[in-house]
C-alpha cells in the first residue's frame, strides 16, 4: 500500500459547524508522507478564501500521523496535528485532528 496520489475528504469541527471539504495531494516515500491541501476558509478573514497548506508526517503500517501548516498564516488557522488509520483496502484514512490549546475532532 502506498498513499501517494490525489485524495478528497472532509473534516468536522467539535461544534455544529458544517464539515469542511478539502483536496489533498500526498507523496509517500518509505514511511514519510508529504503533501499539500486546499480548502475554503470558514473563519474570520479567511472565510470564503481558498487556503493552501503543507503536510508532513509518516505512516507506519496502517497508522498515519502528520502536521498540517497553513501557507498564509491566518491566526485562526494554526498548525493542525492529525492521527489516523488507513482502511485495510487503502482507500480511506479516518482519524482525529487537534490544534493544541484550541480544539479537536474526528475526520
Amino acid at each position: 500500500m502506498n498513499l501517494s496520489g490525489q485524495w478528497q475528504g472532509f473534516y468536522s469541527y467539535p461544534s455544529r459547524q458544517r464539515p469542511v471539504s478539502f483536496s489533498a495531494t500526498l507523496t509517500e516515500a518509505g514511511s514519510w508522507l508529504t503533501g499539500m491541501t486546499t480548502e475554503t476558509g470558514t473563519e474570520g478573514k479567511a472565510r470564503g478564501r481558498v487556503l493552501g497548506a503543507t503536510l508532513q508526517g509518516r505512516r507506519t503500517a496502517r497508522s498515519v500521523t502528520f502536521l498540517k501548516l497553513y501557507a498564509d498564516g491566518f491566526p485562526a488557522y494554526d498548525g493542525v496535528h492529525y492521527e489516523g488509520e488507513v482502511r485495510a483496502d487503502g482507500t480511506e484514512i479516518e482519524g482525529r485532528w487537534s490544534i493544541p490549546g484550541s480544539w479537536s475532532e474526528s475526520s
